[in-house]
C-alpha cells in the first residue's frame, strides 16, 4: 500500500514537472521569436529588422520571415505545432501548422505585424508540444 502511494505521488510530480517544462519552453520560444531575428531558424527570431536604424525592432514581427518556419521547428524536446496571427479587426492568418502533437500549450503575445511596409496591431499565437 505504501509503495502504491509513493508510486502515484511520484507520477503526479513527474507529470507536473513535464507541464511546467512545457510552459517554460513555450514562453521561451514565443519571447525569442518576437524579440530576436534569426533568418536561418526563424522560430527563434522573427522580429523585424529596420535597415534605417540598423536594429531589430522588438515586438514587431516580420511576417515574411515568420512564414519560413519549417516542419522541424522546435528545441529542447519541444516542437512547434502551429503559429497564427490574429489582426486587429478579427482576421486570422495561419502562418504554420503541423497536424501532429500531444500535450500542447498555447501562448499568445501582442505584437505589431509588418508585411511589405504595412504595420498592423496583432496577437500572435504559438502552440508548442512535447515531442514524445
Amino acid at each position: 500500500m505504501i509503495f502504491f502511494h509513493l508510486d502515484t505521488a511520484t507520477a503526479r510530480i513527474f507529470a507536473q514537472h513535464k507541464q511546467e517544462e512545457l510552459f517554460a519552453g513555450a514562453i521561451f520560444l514565443a519571447d525569442s521569436a518576437v524579440k530576436n531575428r534569426d533568418e536561418n531558424f526563424p522560430v527563434l527570431g522573427s522580429a523585424y529588422y529596420n535597415s534605417e536604424t540598423k536594429r531589430v525592432e522588438q515586438n514587431v514581427i516580420d511576417l515574411e520571415l515568420l512564414k519560413k518556419i519549417d516542419q522541424n521547428s522546435g528545441i529542447g524536446g519541444l516542437s512547434l505545432k502551429s503559429v497564427f496571427v490574429e489582426f486587429l479587426g478579427g482576421k486570422k492568418e495561419i502562418v504554420f501548422e503541423k497536424k501532429t502533437g500531444k500535450n500542447c500549450i498555447g501562448i499568445e503575445r501582442f505584437v505589431f505585424a509588418k508585411n511589405h511596409f504595412k504595420e498592423r496591431k496583432a496577437k500572435i499565437f504559438f502552440v508548442v508540444c512535447h515531442e514524445n
